[in-house]
Order: C-alpha cells, then sequence, then structure tokens
C-alpha cells in the first residue's frame, strides 16, 4: 500500500479511522484539519515523518491517538492541551 490518500480529509464526519502497516515511501500528515468529530485517529507505522500538525488540538472529541511506530520529530505542539477526552495515546 502506499501513502496516505490526500482526499482523505475531505470524510469532515468520519469518527474513526484506523490505518496501519503501510509500505512505501515516506510521507508527511495528511490534511485532516477538517475531521473535527474524530473520536479514534490510529496512523500507526504509515511512514508519516515531521512535525506534528496544530490540528490535531481542534479535534477535541478525540479519545484513541495511536501514532506509534512514525519518524516523528520536533516538540509536541501546544494545541494538545486541548484534547481533555484523551484516553490514550
Amino acid at each position: 500500500m502506499g501513502p496516505i490518500p490526500s482526499g482523505i480529509g475531505d470524510l469532515e464526519k468520519l469518527t474513526d479511522l484506523r490505518i496501519s502497516d503501510l509500505r512505501g515511501t515516506d510521507a508527511t500528515f495528511p490534511p485532516l484539519s477538517s475531521m473535527k468529530k474524530m473520536k479514534i485517529l490510529i496512523l500507526r507505522s504509515c511512514n508519516l515523518f515531521g512535525k506534528l500538525p496544530d490540528y490535531f488540538g481542534d479535534m477535541t472529541t478525540l479519545k484513541t491517538l495511536d501514532l506509534s511506530f512514525n519518524k516523528l520529530s520536533g516538540d509536541i505542539p501546544s494545541s494538545f492541551s486541548g484534547l481533555m477526552d484523551v484516553d490514550y495515546l
């Protein structure tokens, strides 16, 4: 499988997205800023690299966030302080 399609961010009403074990080249985070109703977001082992996007802090209904086994760098954005309901990070 290749990278996460950029059009996935158009699914604004999606509440559960689980993608894992992608093969291929490294990729940046897909544009998910419009997915504010997300409750479960799992992007495990998706060859994602770089800094965490600020838009995660806008996903205020998020309960589960799993970004493990990627190539992340930089600091955790201050916007993550808005993730008050996260049970699993």
